[in-house]
């Protein structure tokens, strides 16, 4: 997949999203959750004999939500499968934030774009 349809699959949940984190000033940042995150921490490319052959990049989607949504959720887990991401989740209560984080994290061979 290329970047650019991993982020066309994030945006198909229907769900306000950003690469990374919202910033203060972004006209589109939610006044709260819903929304989810996206970004790529990592890679760990395939490689030998001297020659990197498959990249494969870490990705993280992150759903945050007021109080734990299940439905959502799987639905989310249902959009990824079906693209072709598999993926470990992850849910967790923020404290500091008072809302919850549910995180997908897997990892996807980026393509080059065309052009």
């Amino acid at each position: 997949m290329t970047r650019a349809e991993i982020k066309a699959v994030v945006a198909s949940i229907g769900l306000p999203y950003a690469y990374y984190q919202w910033h203060d000033d972004d006209p589109d940042k939610p006044a709260g959750p819903p929304f989810l995150c996206f970004y790529y921490p990592d890679c760990d490319p395939f490689f030998a004999d001297g020659e990197n052959y498959v990249p494969v990049d870490g990705f993280v989607l992150e759903h945050y939500a007021d109080e734990p949504d299940f439905e959502t959720d799987d639905e989310i887990g249902r959009i990824l499968n079906a693209n072709g991401i598999t993926f470990i989740p992850d849910r967790e209560f923020l404290s500091d934030q008072r809302m919850w984080r549910t995180t997908f994290r897997a990892g996807v061979t980026i393509e080059k774009s065309e052009g």
